[in-house]
């Protein structure tokens, strides 16, 4: 017990070592994807980008020029702000990205239609394995951040289909896979408490909430409204869409209506006279 706690604590703080102050950036593939970079008084950079403790050039940006190093297909080009920019991001893109020497990016390329799930720290989270179909025992998990394979921390354990992470912390975050194939993207935010609140939790345990890929409890809702999913965002943007369509079509119709039966009418006065 003591091993796996020690073991969990150390691949935290090793990322928090490797990510301390790197912005963090989830995109879907095939969409395109622009990267910052924190150097902005300079006007020559290099971009490259870190994978699987690996680092290769990109491209140099020097003012109008560009001169690509590891970039035959042209998938990069970079704006006058220095900033880094992906025509068409895929998976393979994932890792942290550096301009120059500084490290600007930790990049995750999920792919299209995966379930993304933000979570307060401290929450219990449990994750559905949505690949197991009618498979006997426990699917394997695994866990990927910025394109590099992480451990999921040894404290979460399995039930049937299913993972279950107690108390999540920021080092949780990443793309997990079950099976070998990609079930959700978790983020976890960081909890901003107030002084009342380091007061009240002094004497007060924390309250913690299972949340569910499959479902989203009003209590987590009310606990924190600064959490949305994407695909509810998505969701909701496209029922008000059709909803508007289906009012435009309806005030057509009636319109057509009015205007026939009134043309009808006038073709009936002309007929009297």
């Amino acid at each position: 017990m003591a091993a796996n706690i020690c073991c969990c604590l150390f691949a935290f703080l090793l990322s928090c070592k490797v990510t301390a102050g790197l912005m963090h950036e989830v995109a879907e593939e095939e969409r395109s994807v622009v990267l910052r970079c924190p150097l902005s008084e300079e006007r020559r950079v290099t971009w490259s980008r870190e994978r699987n403790d690996s680092r290769e050039e990109i491209l140099t940006a020097d003012g109008g020029r560009l001169i690509r190093h590891d970039d035959i297909t042209k998938q990069y080009t970079a704006y006058d702000d220095l900033s880094l920019y992906i025509y068409r991001a895929a998976v393979s893109h994932s890792g942290t990205y550096f301009c120059d020497d500084k490290a600007a990016v930790a990049l995750t390329v999920i792919p299209s239609g995966t379930m993304r799930l933000a979570v307060v720290g401290g929450r219990n989270v449990t994750l559905r394995c949505p690949h197991a179909g009618r498979r006997s025992g426990s699917p394997s998990w695994s866990r990927s951040f910025a394109g590099k394979q992480q451990i999921v921390c040894p404290h979460a354990s399995t039930v049937g289909q299913m993972l279950i992470i107690p108390d999540v912390q920021l080092a949780d975050s990443g793309l997990y896979h079950c099976n070998g194939k990609p079930a959700a993207y978790l983020k976890v935010i960081k909890e901003e408490k107030s002084d009342s609140d380091r007061k009240t939790t002094r004497t007060t345990p924390p309250k913690t909430t299972t949340t569910s890929l499959t479902t989203r409890t009003a209590a987590t809702a009310a606990a924190a409204p600064e959490e949305i999913l994407v695909a509810d965002y998505l969701w909701h943007m496209t029922v008000r869409t059709l909803i508007g369509l289906l009012y435009l079509i309806i005030m057509i119709s009636i319109t057509a209506v009015t205007w026939r039966k009134a043309r009808q009418i006038q073709k009936r006065d002309r007929s009297r006279f």
